[in-house]
């Protein structure tokens, strides 16, 4: 019910169950699943300016989100060597290529701390754009502050820094949808990003 709530953009209403959730269920796993919508109600709606994260890329160099805006970013968490994010990973690929490189940025954040399994994975796939290891993984607060839970997981920003959306494995088509409308020169006033 609560997750109905959010999908349905009823922020308040899933606050509220979310709250009776966890006082109701104090010492079980719904209440830490009812914390974790409740941040996600809080924070990660779309329309709502996105957390910032500062992060070093594998290359070295520092990535702020907010030093970012002013276009689109394609925030991505995976684990590599997934049969998931391997299906899918072509398919990321391909939205990568149709973009040029100054109209958006994409974040890859690896949620597998282990550094071998990541440059193993590296070396073997091609992963355009700027890529993060998780040391912690999915407890890492890289991971946490945008409540991924399964991966592979991405968030579209826009070019203000707001949160289009966050999509699943299945919502790529979705996310390329989005991402193209963002990237139109001339956009229609009515976006189809809007409920």
């Amino acid at each position: 019910r609560i997750q109905a709530f959010l999908d349905s953009a009823q922020v308040d209403a899933a606050l509220s169950a979310a709250q009776r959730l966890r006082a109701n269920h104090s010492r079980s796993s719904w209440a830490q699943w009812a914390r974790r919508v409740g941040y996600e109600a809080e924070h990660l709606q779309p329309g709502m300016t996105a957390p910032n994260l500062t992060v070093q890329t594998l290359a070295g160099d520092t990535l702020s989100l907010r030093e970012l805006r002013g276009a689109p970013v394609v925030l991505e968490y995976y684990r590599p060597n997934t049969d998931l994010f391997t299906l899918q990973h072509p398919l990321r690929n391909t939205l990568h290529e149709a973009t040029r490189p100054d109209s958006v940025t994409f974040v890859s954040i690896s949620v597998e701390p282990d550094s071998l399994a990541n440059r193993a994975f590296l070396r073997s796939r091609r992963l355009p754009g700027r890529t993060v290891v998780a040391p912690d993984g999915i407890e890492d607060p890289i991971a946490t502050r945008y409540n991924v839970v399964q991966v592979p997981t991405w968030f579209l920003i826009d070019d203000a820094g707001k949160i289009v959306d966050r999509y699943f494995a299945s919502d790529v088509p979705t996310l390329r949808q989005h991402l193209t409308f963002l990237l139109r020169e001339d956009p229609n006033p009515v976006s189809p990003l809007t409920p």
